[in-house]
């Protein structure tokens, strides 16, 4: 994956869970979007894989994005956490693995050499992260071997 082949729009999936949420990534994906994004820590990657099983679209066709908690950015912690999100989307690989904040767990070193090995192993064919700061991105830049396909970063008004 390249950030040429990345799908312009995509589904957020923040704050919706159940059957809104199964209901929401089917109807989102068979109205042409192709991109899903969730996060272990929205407690809805079930529900979004649940949504994606039900679209009347190849598996192919979506981009599925998740990310790991921050209390969960340890080394073994992100290998075991990948593996479960795959488990409860009910995917075999994941397009997308975020970083979900550069905090708590997380460490520089054992964090991306996780990554790096779910990208080697095919488990994850693309690393995001998520609210790095400059200087954050550029030493993860410089010690990740695994594509850097996305960095997400919140930006409104009040920030």
């Amino acid at each position: 994956m390249t950030v040429g082949s990345f799908p312009e729009f995509g589904l957020g999936t923040y704050d919706i869970t159940g059957e809104t949420c199964v209901e929401s990534v089917r109807t989102a994906l068979e109205c042409g979007y192709r991109h899903v994004d969730t996060a272990e820590g929205y407690d809805n990657e079930r529900a979004v894989g649940e949504g994606i099983a039900a679209a009347d679209v190849d598996r192919g066709e979506v981009v599925v994005a998740t990310k790991v908690s921050p209390d969960n950015l340890a080394h073994d912690g992100v290998l075991e956490h990948a593996r479960a999100s795959t488990d409860r989307l009910g995917v075999e690989t994941l397009d997308l693995l975020y970083v979900h904040w550069p905090i708590r767990a997380y460490d520089l070193e054992g964090t991306l050499a996780a990554l790096d090995e779910l990208y080697e192993e095919g488990l994850v064919r693309g690393v995001g992260l998520s609210n790095f700061l400059p200087g954050q991105l550029d030493e993860a830049l410089d010690r990740l071997a695994a594509p850097l396909v996305a960095h997400q970063v919140e930006c409104h008004p009040l920030l």
